[in-house]
């Protein structure tokens, strides 16, 4: 289906999509952020050093599906006679909470936590 939403999260790390057809895909980053000289977790300390070199990052980050599901269906409001369409409006990343993560999905009625 067509994108409709595309959100990275905070760290750009992980990656989701959502289509017109109220799917989300979820992407997660495969590359190891190695800069030549070491490999680092520490997202901010990875940047510091980066300054500190000036040495430009010469490829794109690589990602990988993780998963991925159906987040709305198309619906009928009957008090004002309207269709609902499924497409994903925006998605957002909330805030991770003992490595999990969150998102929020959204179309024209509905706001779905994940």
């Amino acid at each position: 289906d067509i994108i409709s939403a595309i959100e990275f999260d905070k760290t750009g790390d992980h990656l989701a999509t959502g289509d017109r057809g109220g799917r989300v895909v979820l992407f997660e980053r495969a590359d190891t952020k190695d800069v030549g000289f070491a490999t680092f977790t520490d997202h901010d300390a990875l940047r510091r050093d980066l300054e500190r070199m000036d040495h430009p990052i010469n490829r794109h980050p690589e990602f990988r599906y993780k998963t991925e599901f159906q987040s709305h269906e198309p619906e009928f409001d009957y008090l004002k006679s309207l269709e609902i369409e499924e497409k994903i409006n925006k998605i957002r990343w909330c805030q991770t909470a003992n490595g999990a993560l969150f998102l929020l999905s959204t179309n024209d009625k509905t706001i779905k936590f994940w």
